[in-house]
């Protein structure tokens, strides 16, 4: 990557002209704008160029065993290849100067501090519904709140950047004494559930803008994916009270910024393996195929290192936010019986689960999920993503449901069975019986045994898909403001391509024949994320996703 820097004597971009020396204002002045053209430029040009979505570290700084924390191991010890082993994107926060917005100067999103325009830590009154966020948004862009007209209400990826690894799970406690949100308070209102007004600690659900595809899901409502920073979860929660009938209230924190941020730029390299040039991190295509405890599955990445698995020894177990940014939440098993992942450049391997079903594997994390005990026992669960159902036995169920929605976050224990504190299930189907423990609020099921997937830190490349289904194509400038153009090398094609926003509905339809690159005019477009299908010589090639800013 070049760097350009411009210099000028005393230039210091946060003064005004007024306070700049008068023998060199015109010069300053005309520094200032060929700085402010060059960086849209280069910030224009690394989005085309796929780097649009930064993975902020959890920054977890501590390592544990299967219970206890210990020292950090060093490489090749058991227990060596934890989160803390690695030091990614550390998060980096500036407060406005009117102390309502935080800038993240690593992801370029502006958020509310607090979810609420009195910018004081959150209360029970500031929780809404959903159609009342939507009405709310509407009047914080009104008043034009930290001088910015453009709130919107984060998506799922978005809200989740937020996430920090230094959290502590209240679990079941009834106070918050000595503990840590899973979110930054140094640069975020934060206030736990108030359990005088009838809240738990742990009632700190916000709102995101991404539904859980199967709507309605299995309680009959729809499903909010949302984050809650009390316990360091992502669930879908059901927007509707399935017991009362009533709507659910959330907390919204709301964001302006890219809307590039959270979408993928996979690559298929041709060799097992998948580069996501959106985040610069390359991915085994395939899974280890089995269930591991924690400890296995590291000792497992460090046997492939050891063998120089396809052509590298620098793979890792992902931390909990890198592993969710390959989270496909367009799919799930009981929507189109897919895992919730992009399954052109990732193979999940199946699995039978609790209830019988063809299913596919939770997956482990290098992230330990922190609990709050009086001992310092704290270390027993890690963080893991269910990219199939992710199963629960609520008290609303007699049977097992995907009660969290495929893509969300929880976490497992370290070890496998048996657990005497949780309740033991049996379900019989076609005459096999199948058994499963469930614990928590929802009944999750705990498995304790979990799949892994490699990653390792890659150079971005190009986003291009050579020799995909016999035909390479290179697709440019994505994200695009007004003309996107598609080349297919030196070969000539029968090309058909259909653009489709994200409900399914056909916008644009372009037919050529005897052409290696076709121009697609998305001039007309709203801003927003469309799904373009091509098809070459009268073959379904495959989907991309456009991004229309």
């Amino acid at each position: 990557m070049t760097r350009i820097i411009f210099c000028a004597e005393d230039f210091s971009p946060w003064k005004t002209s007024k306070q700049l020396t008068k023998p060199v204002v015109m010069r300053k002045i005309i520094t200032l704008r060929v700085i402010l053209f060059v960086s849209i430029y280069l910030s224009l040009s690394n989005v085309g160029n796929g780097q649009t979505y930064s993975i902020v570290d959890p920054a977890q700084t501590t390592c544990y065993d299967t219970l206890f924390l210990i020292t950090c191991p060093s490489p090749g010890a058991n227990y060596y290849g934890q989160d803390a082993a690695y030091i990614g994107t550390l998060p980096n926060y500036s407060i406005s100067t009117d102390g309502k917005t935080v800038h993240d100067n690593n992801t370029s999103l502006t958020w509310m501090r607090s979810p609420n325009t009195t910018n004081t830590p959150p209360v029970k009154a500031n929780r809404m519904t959903y159609a009342t966020a939507q009405n709310w948004l509407t009047t914080v862009n009104a008043i034009n709140y930290g001088g910015y007209s453009d709130w919107r209400i984060p998506t799922i990826k978005e809200l989740y950047s937020l996430y920090s690894g230094k959290g502590t799970d209240p679990g079941g406690s009834t106070s918050s004494v000595g503990l840590t949100p899973f979110i930054d308070t140094n640069y975020f209102k934060f206030a736990y559930g108030n359990t005088a007004l009838g809240e738990r600690v742990i009632d700190q659900q916000y709102m995101s803008a991404n539904i859980f595809i199967k709507n309605p899901s299995e309680s009959g409502y729809t499903k909010d994916f949302g984050v809650n920073f009390s316990d360091g979860r992502i669930k879908g929660y059901d927007t509707v009270d399935v017991l009362s009938g009533l709507p659910k209230t959330f907390y919204v924190q709301l964001v302006r910024g890219p809307l590039t941020y959270g979408y993928n730029t996979f690559v298929n390299n041709g060799d097992q393996t998948t580069t996501d040039n959106a985040t610069g991190l390359m991915w085994s295509r395939t899974d280890n195929g089995s269930g591991l405890n924690w400890e296995n599955a590291l000792a497992w990445v460090r046997t492939k290192n050891a063998a120089n698995y396809l052509g590298h020894s620098d793979w890792r177990m992902p931390n909990i936010k890198e592993l969710q940014s390959i989270v496909d939440y367009t799919h799930a098993p009981d929507y189109d019986s897919l895992p919730a992942i992009d399954t052109n450049y990732f193979q999940c391997s199946t699995i039978i689960n609790e209830a019988g079903q063809l299913d596919y594997p939770y997956y482990w994390s290098g992230t330990t999920h922190e609990g709050y005990f009086s001992g310092s026992s704290n270390g027993a669960e890690a963080d893991y993503v269910p990219f199939g159902r992710a199963l629960g036995w609520p008290s609303t169920q007699t049977h097992w449901v995907d009660v969290h929605g495929a893509g969300c976050q929880r976490s497992d224990p370290k070890v496998g069975p048996p657990y005497g504190y949780a309740a033991f299930k049996t379900v019989v189907v076609s005459g096999v019986t199948y058994t499963g423990y469930s614990h928590g609020p929802q009944g999750d099921a705990i498995r304790g045994s979990n799949y892994v997937r490699l990653v390792r830190n890659a150079s971005a490349t190009s986003i291009n898909d050579q020799n995909r289904n016999g035909h390479s194509l290179n697709i440019y400038p994505n994200p695009v403001a007004e003309v996107c153009t598609i080349s297919f090398g030196d070969e000539q094609k029968q090309v058909r391509i259909d653009i489709l926003n994200m409900l399914g509905s056909k916008l644009i339809e372009i037919n050529s024949t005897n052409t290696n690159t076709v121009e697609i005019n998305v001039r007309d477009l709203p801003q927003g994320i469309f799904i373009m299908n091509i098809y070459v010589d009268n073959n379904f090639w495959g989907t991309k996703k456009v991004v229309k800013f």
